[in-house]
């Protein structure tokens, strides 16, 4: 059974010439018809299948694309054509602290992290815990994200999702800044 199946997507951003920063220089650019960009295709007909209980890796050179293809996986991004399927439960870890909020306690973002990976609040206070004790910041729990460390804040959010127990888990660079 398959996991993941990606079949011939592409992806293109346009990139502007010039920036645009008020509302009258955009208005005067439809008006004149001049539209300054270029497109840029991060991604052109890309397939590949992965099989339930199998780990894939992507490799390529700054720009190649790999942050496109994840972010389309975990369907932050749409692709331009082609067609993408996941079967089961998605988790990702794409970029640090996405789906944090700085403001509130370790323990509120365990939450709602949670409910965003498809766990209920009965099953977070299951591995509650569990999750503080594999981060090593059980006494960290109710002080505010917006003082802890990227490392802090990535491990926080690695034992989250690993806890959701996805059927897929999606990491892209985050790791690399983990302590």
């Amino acid at each position: 059974m398959s996991a993941i199946i990606v079949d011939n997507i592409s992806k293109k951003f346009r990139i502007p010439h010039e920036k645009k920063s008020t509302v009258l220089q955009n208005i005067a650019g439809l008006i004149k018809r001049r539209f300054d960009y270029e497109e840029f295709w991060a991604l052109k007909e890309v397939s590949f299948e992965v099989k339930k209980g199998e780990a894939f890796g992507i490799i390529g050179r700054n720009g190649s694309g790999k942050s496109t293809l994840l972010k389309i996986l975990a369907r932050v991004l749409y692709s331009y054509s082609g067609s993408v399927s996941l079967n089961g439960k998605v988790a990702s870890l794409l970029q640090l602290g996405v789906g944090f909020q700085s403001e509130l306690t370790a323990r509120e973002n365990v939450y709602i992290y949670s409910s965003i990976l498809g766990l209920g609040r009965k099953q977070v206070k299951k591995v509650y815990d569990e999750i503080f004790d594999f981060a090593e910041l059980k006494k960290f729990e109710n002080m505010k994200l917006k003082n802890f460390s990227s490392g802090m804040k990535l491990r926080l959010a690695f034992s989250t999702a690993i806890y959701a127990v996805p059927d897929t888990l999606l990491i892209d660079e985050v790791l690399a800044v983990g302590d």
